[in-house]
C-alpha cells in the first residue's frame, strides 16, 4: 500500500475513529508534492534530511496542536 492509498483509505474507511493522522516523510521538495499529499488528505509533509531531534520536535509540536483541537471540539459538544 503506497501512502496515497493509506490516506485515502483512513480518508474514507467509515470503521476507524478518531481518523489516524497520516505525515508524509519525502526527500521531495517539490510544492506540488505538499500539495498532493494534502489533498490526498495527509496531515502534513517532512522533508528529508531531518535529524532525530528534528523529528521529535516535530511530532512534539503536532501532538500540542492535536490535543488542543480535540479539547476545542469536545468544549463545542
Amino acid at each position: 500500500m503506497t501512502g496515497w492509498q493509506l490516506s485515502d483509505f483512513t480518508r474514507t474507511y467509515e470503521g476507524i475513529e478518531p481518523k489516524p493522522v497520516v505525515v508524509r516523510l519525502t526527500a521531495d521538495t517539490g510544492l506540488s508534492v505538499r500539495k498532493k499529499c494534502l489533498a490526498s488528505g495527509m496531515a502534513d509533509v517532512i522533508h528529508k534530511p531531518i535529524t532525530v531531534v528534528g523529528m521529535q520536535d516535530y511530532f512534539d509540536h503536532a501532538l500540542e496542536n492535536l490535543i488542543a483541537l480535540r479539547t476545542t471540539i469536545a468544549e463545542a459538544r
